[in-house]
């Protein structure tokens, strides 16, 4: 495949929408940003052209401090452009270019100076090409396992969320971490009971994140707590694994009968149990003379004529 080939088949990917993990990335970064009171823009466009930046971070100088201590960005500037690519949209050379032309364009448009600004992709794994195979283009060293950073001017940061270590200031990103690494943060929020991440996990894998809960044994018990994971399942699924009798407590007898036909109701029910509790007079009423005395033997016959003659007394 050619490099023009390669070129389109990006630009292609990119007029058939976004990727599935995107807006969830996005929702992620607007509330940890927006918890520490850090301006937070997503999905911000730049040229007349329209094109997108997943996420633009502007720091005051306080803020820089903040972000340092309670977020993976410890090496935020006073502007930062932030891109994002999960496992399926990984950084290539071609996409590294595409992300660093936006930046420029970003930057030109507001005239930002490059000492106060940075770039940076969050990867949900190592992009070793790029990082280790396109030293004519761009060059970049080992901070951290986690975190690459780039030789040029205005600074091309990398984070691995794969790499990252799984504690509570990085739960922003290692929700988009590939699936081993996942399920270890997913047993991490359970512990830590951190509630609001569980349900991010749910949302973006609901079977592993239940396999994890299970597996742990520390299912949170109040309603509040797990009604995010039976939101998504029809009635008869959750049915299915509820005993009859817990189906039915609290339930009225008029209810539980209503719409059921009577033989319906009274099937497999035995003749002494259908007669339980009923006078004789109610268990009679609308039958026939004909039809009581019939095959009755002649004793209980007579029985039945001196109780009648009795009453009529």
């Amino acid at each position: 495949m050619t490099d023009e080939n390669v070129t389109n088949q990006n630009n292609d990917t990119e007029t058939q929408g976004s990727n599935p993990y995107d807006a969830l990335f996005k929702e992620v970064m607007t509330e940890l940003f927006s918890e520490l009171q850090i301006l937070i823009k997503t999905e911000q466009e730049v040229s007349r052209r329209p094109r997108t930046i997943d996420v633009v971070v502007t720091c005051a100088p306080e803020d820089i401090e903040k972000a340092s201590c309670e977020t993976p960005f410890y090496f935020l500037a006073k502007n930062n452009i932030v891109g994002f690519k999960s496992l399926g949209d990984r950084l290539t050379i071609w996409e590294y270019h595409k992300i660093r032309g936006r930046a420029d364009l970003y930057i030109a448009e507001n005239r930002l100076t490059a000492s106060n600004t940075i770039i940076c992709a969050v990867c949900s794994s190592e992009p070793r090409k790029v990082l280790h195979q396109s030293k004519d283009t761009v060059e970049f060293r080992m901070i951290e396992p986690w975190h690459y950073l780039s030789n040029e001017k205005i600074p091309f940061h990398i984070i691995i969320i794969r790499k990252l270590k799984t504690e509570f200031r990085n739960y922003p990103l290692l929700l988009f971490a590939p699936m081993r690494k996942f399920k270890e943060f997913v047993k991490h929020t359970v512990e830590n009971n951190r509630l609001k991440y569980i349900e991010y996990a749910y949302i973006l894998h609901p079977q592993v994140t239940r396999e994890v809960l299970m597996m742990t044994g520390k299912i949170p018990i109040p309603e509040e707590n797990v009604k995010f994971i039976v939101k998504d399942l029809t009635p008869e699924r959750i049915l299915r694994h509820v005993a009859v009798e817990d189906r039915l407590r609290g339930v009225d007898v008029e209810d539980r009968l209503r719409g059921i036909d009577v033989e319906d109701r009274l099937r497999g029910v035995d003749v002494e149990d259908r007669l339980r509790g009923i006078d004789v007079e109610d268990r009679l009423q609308g039958i026939d003379v004909e039809d009581i005395v019939q095959n009755l033997s002649d004793e209980e016959i007579q029985k039945l004529q001196k109780l009648l003659n009795g009453k009529n007394k």
